[in-house]
């Protein structure tokens, strides 16, 4: 597979991973492009779009070095360092999981307490936002009036 092409794929990613042979960050990474998807479409908050954008800019650009790297024959390990999967892990929550657990820099008691901290922090978050979300915007609202 030449370089360019392989890092051209990864403009969405997970192609690129899928046709080095990567099939486990593959997969990982299209959960992670499903989750992105989902934000865009289902949140109808006007800054949804920005952090869908943001965190697709985040996940698509090491996955195009990467395939780059790999696809001249080289080893990158960028997908397997832990401050990008804990990064991933919180800002794409639950699309992020399959990536940590495909990892090998993670134990297994740290990949459980990360697959029960999401779902607790995702819950935290919802209800942050029940609670001081409306003000926050009402705030924000009458600040700029």
């Amino acid at each position: 597979m030449p370089p360019l092409l392989a890092a051209g794929l990864s403009l969405v990613p997970g192609a690129g991973h899928w046709v080095v042979g990567k099939r486990g960050k593959a997969v990982a990474f299209f959960a992670i492009d499903l989750g992105i998807i989902c934000t865009i479409f289902f949140f109808k908050s006007p800054i949804a779009p920005f952090l869908a954008c943001f965190i697709y800019v985040m996940i698509m650009v090491p996955a195009v070095v990467e395939t780059y790297v790999l696809a001249r024959g080289g080893v990158s390990q960028f997908s397997e360092s832990k401050p990008y999967i804990v990064l991933l892990l919180l800002t794409t929550g639950f699309s992020a999981l399959p990536l940590l657990w495909q990892s090998h820099v993670f134990s297994k008691r740290i990949k459980i307490a990360w697959s029960i901290a999401i779902p607790v922090l995702t819950v935290l978050w919802f209800c942050f936002l029940g609670v001081y979300g409306i003000r926050l915007f009402n705030h924000a609202k009458s600040w700029l009036s």
